[in-house]
This record gives C-alpha cells, structure tokens and sequence, in this order.
C-alpha cells in the first residue's frame, strides 16, 4: 500500500507545481479558448517545468533524466499499427445467428464462427475498428449487425432439418 501513497504524492505535487507555477502565469497573457490554454500549458511543460532542476530527480531536470537515460528506450518498428496496441480487448462467444453483444449493440462476423468464443479488439470510444481475433492473430472484422440481411442467414439448424 505505501508504493500508491507515494505515486499519489508524486502527482499531487505534479498538480501543486501547476497551479503554483503555470496557473499565475495566466494572470499576465489570459486565454480565451481550449485550445490556446493546451498550448500555454505545454509551452510552460517544455520551455519551463521540464527544464527546471527538480530535487526528487537528485537535482537533474526531466529533460536531462530522459536525454540521459534514453538509450535504453527500444524504438517500434516502423511498421507497426500504433492504433492496435491501443484496442481494448474482450472475449465473446458469438450466436448462433453470427452475432455477438458489444457496446449495447449486435455486431455480425462470418457465420463459421457461430458457437465459438472470440476475441474481439475494438476502439471503445468510436466503434470504428472492430477486429476479430482467435488466438493471435486477425481473422477478420465485425460490422454493426444488419437485423433484415442477419434474418435471412441459414441457421445452423438448417442443414439438419433439410437432412430428413
């Protein structure tokens, strides 16, 4: 327990910095909209808070740490899709009319999958990449389940009635 008091003092002094330091300087040049407060305040990060010595960097400012330390940071490969490393993963188990639940809606994948349990990465705010994912690695995307062209599906049962 004492290792999340001492996270939460390091970023309760983060936000004591800011309205002590940053906040004033607001008085002298104001801003008017969201967008000119995001660039005072990183303006202030870069130019002035991680130039500044700081003593719980035994004296070292944020930007000689990182300078310092950087060549052990691993570079990504160029050819990496950033966006998949931000997806949020979950696992279902899809229907047997090729659907499954997610976000308060139906999304609809091959109907080879129908009974088997997936898992889906997603975008959780915007819905706009829908992966399905068995093991690791892609084996398709799912889209927002059409209820009428989904109605005409063959069921899985349809096989085994057109067998008698």
């Amino acid at each position: 327990m004492q290792s999340v008091h001492h996270a939460k003092g390091k970023i309760e002094r983060f936000f004591r910095t800011v309205q002590t330091q940053f906040q004033p300087t607001l008085g002298f040049e104001p801003v008017h909209t969201l967008e000119e407060l995001n660039r005072a305040f990183w303006r202030w990060l870069e130019t002035d808070y991680h130039q500044r010595e700081h003593g719980s960097l035994a004296n070292e400012s944020p930007a000689q740490r990182f300078a310092r330390l950087s060549q052990a940071l691993r570079l990504l490969p160029a050819q990496l899709d950033l966006e998949r490393l931000f997806l949020m993963r979950l696992k279902r188990r899809v229907r047997k009319d090729a659907t499954f639940s997610l976000g308060g809606q139906f999304w609809e994948v091959d109907p080879h999958l129908r009974g088997q349990v997936i898992t889906v990465a997603f975008d959780p705010v915007e819905y706009r990449r829908v992966e399905i994912w068995m093991g690791e690695r892609v084996i398709g995307h799912a889209t927002v389940c059409n209820k009428n062209r989904n109605a005409q599906l063959p069921s899985r049962n349809d096989y085994l009635r057109d067998a008698f």
